[in-house]
């Protein structure tokens, strides 16, 4: 297997028995030491590292930093090797909050090295944003007081989206509404059939989905 780049998001990278000398023990890695939660979040859209060792009483919360890795398109596909101790979250909220394993301290290097090269080995594919964050009951609440969702077509907003295309030079535009399983099209200029007459796609299908979940531009 090539050089990998790995983010490691621990406690105290300088401790004797940190993660990053039990690794470069067993490899010869290039290795990037993250301090907390936004700085975790910064290097991992930067670096686009293979995968990330995180500790479990990573500063910040290792559940908050899960969150916001699997929120944002650019970083949701990044396998996470969660290390747990007695303290702190364990297996099943870290799984359930996006890390694709777990293992207890103390960890041999063999072991996490092995379990790095396994991950790596299988490339995560995310095609959904986390699902509590879309099916938020208050979002789908203020979502559904619109009264916009699988409402006739209007000439308001068709105006909307052929300026919008004419103005930016592309052929498609859209007015989208993230549902709970499903985007919806209130509007829509060149999209392709049989998805215009459908005037919806499934998530799986939405780009729309990670501006909801990550609450920021997606250029």
């Amino acid at each position: 297997m090539s050089k990998l780049k790995i983010v490691v998001a621990e406690n105290d990278a300088k401790a004797e028995k940190s993660l990053v000398r039990i690794i470069l023990a067993c490899e010869n890695w290039q290795l990037i030491s993250a301090s907390d939660v936004d700085n975790a979040v910064s290097i991992a859209r930067t670096e686009l590292p293979d995968a990330m060792v995180l500790e479990g009483l990573f500063p910040g919360g290792a559940l908050a930093l899960l969150d916001k890795l699997r929120s944002s398109p650019q970083t949701a596909n990044i396998p996470v090797i969660a290390v747990v101790g007695k303290t702190g979250p364990q297996q099943q909220e870290l799984q359930g909050a996006g890390a694709q394993q777990c293992l207890k301290k103390p960890v041999a290097g063999s072991k996490l090295c092995e379990a790095i090269k396994s991950q790596v080995a299988q490339p995560l594919v995310t095609t959904r944003a986390p699902t509590w964050m879309i099916a938020d009951p208050e979002r789908i609440s203020g979502l559904e007081g619109t009264h916009l969702l699988d409402s006739a077509p209007s000439d308001q907003f068709e105006v909307l989206t052929r300026l919008a295309a004419k103005i930016l030079g592309v052929p498609v535009a859209l007015v989208s509404l993230v549902d709970k399983d499903r985007q919806f099209f209130k509007s829509q200029h060149g999209l392709p059939e049989p998805w215009a007459a459908a005037r919806e796609t499934p998530l799986t299908h939405s780009f729309c989905q990670w501006v909801v979940s990550s609450k920021e531009q997606l250029v």
